[in-house]
């Protein structure tokens, strides 16, 4: 005798496979979001000077919020592949990497100077974003 199949909920059925593509779609777009940040991090560091943004912002604290910020965005993207603590890691190695990676680049720019302070305000922001 056959017994009839249990009644699910409407879309039940399909649900963690959407749940699995929904999150898919959010960590794809976490990584171009990435990719755009670093993209303007390097015109801004390649430019010449950029005078702080209406008396605002210091060059310093503008360093730290920017390198602060490409941080959690590594973090938000690296925690769906890696635990907490190893996401929070690494998203700081890989940003102040990165801003050591601008300062250095900015060598090669006859009107940008290359500044230690900006090197530690970019770690430090990257530091305190994966506090």
């Amino acid at each position: 005798m056959r017994t009839r199949p249990e009644s699910r909920a409407p879309g039940s059925g399909s649900a963690p496979r959407e749940g699995r593509s929904e999150r898919r779609c959010v960590h794809r777009n976490l990584w171009y979001a990435n990719a755009v940040y670093a993209i303007l991090l390097v015109i801004a560091g390649l430019i010449p000077r950029i005078p702080a943004v209406a008396g605002l912002v210091t060059d310093t604290w503008g360093h730290a919020l920017a390198y602060g910020l490409q941080a959690i965005l590594l973090f938000l993207a690296l925690s769906g592949l890696f635990p907490p603590l190893g996401a929070a890691s690494l998203s700081f190695l890989v940003a102040s990497g990165f801003g050591a990676g601008v300062e250095l680049l900015q060598y090669l720019q006859p009107s940008r100077v290359v500044e230690n302070a900006d090197l530690i305000a970019n770690t430090g922001g990257a530091f305190a974003a994966t506090l």
